[in-house]
């Protein structure tokens, strides 16, 4: 048929049990201390370029863990662990990871949140990128010869076919995300954003920029040169009440409008 749909040399029926807790697995002292182990071995590359980005990822394992034997409660009594609360579409990881590897051709149907109109897509997956919980394809659309980005939780009917396809030129994610907060890349240039905060939201922005170009140039003032896209409003809507946009124009024009709609809904009562 000239598609493959499981990475794996042999296929199970993938499920996603909503309920399911590590707890519920019981691990002997010698299977947890293993897992130390392996984990400390981890940890010694915490440093290294290639694991850098993994290293939150590291000390959460490290974390759950250490506290795996504590006896007495559970320990989700005591402690509590960000949870993503929706897995949907990580199925398809495996999959996908193994077609970027082997730059071949993938197809599958695809239902945008704005149409909600699914569409049979043709694409190059080039790239795997976590977000808030979610994971997302970056690919070469063969059709729109342009760059889609796809939600994995709306990807249905995966298959990766025989088709080998080259780029003209290798795929290089940290020039493809350098100027965007989030996942959406836009064809447009990045712009000098300045605000100011008060002393509470600046120490909170200080201690995590919003992008890796923040620059702190008074005690409650920053910059930051980024593409203004809707993971950046949203960012800054974070902090609504906290913040002044001081530049651009046309950004402290998008959020007044923002917070008009806002006073809208709640005072009047208006229906989205």
């Amino acid at each position: 048929t000239g598609v493959q749909t499981c990475a794996l040399p042999i296929c199970f029926p993938v499920t996603i049990d909503p309920d399911f807790t590590i707890n519920d697995i019981p691990l002997s002292e010698d299977e947890l201390e293993s897992i130390r182990f392996a984990v400390q071995t981890l940890q010694q590359f915490q440093e290294v370029p290639y694991f850098k980005e993994f290293g939150s990822a590291i000390d959460k394992i490290a974390t759950r863990v250490a506290v795996a034997g504590t006896e007495g409660n559970e320990t989700s009594a005591f402690i509590g662990f960000e949870t993503a609360y929706s897995s949907i579409g990580n199925q398809w990881l495996p999959l996908l990871l193994t077609a970027i590897q082997e730059k071949k051709t993938c197809h599958f149907t695809y239902a945008s949140f704005k149409s909600g109109i699914a569409k049979e897509r043709n694409v190059l997956p080039v790239y795997l990128k976590e977000y808030r919980n979610r994971w997302y394809l970056i690919s070469y659309d063969l059709e729109k010869s342009d760059w889609i980005t796809y939600a994995l939780e709306r990807i249905e009917g995966l298959a990766v076919t025989d088709t080998v396809h080259e780029l003209k030129a290798p795929f290089n994610p940290s020039s493809f995300f350098a100027e965007t907060i989030g996942i959406t890349t836009e064809k447009k240039a990045a712009e000098q954003i300045e605000f100011e905060t008060n002393e509470v939201a600046a120490k909170y922005i200080e201690s995590q920029p919003l992008h890796f170009s923040q620059e702190k140039i008074g005690p409650q003032h920053f910059r930051l040169t980024v593409q203004i896209n809707e993971e950046l409003i949203r960012a800054l809507f974070g902090f609504i009440g906290e913040i002044r946009i001081l530049s651009p124009a046309h950004l402290q024009q998008t959020w007044a409008n923002r917070i008009a709609q806002q006073i809208t809904l709640n005072h009047h009562g208006s229906t989205f």
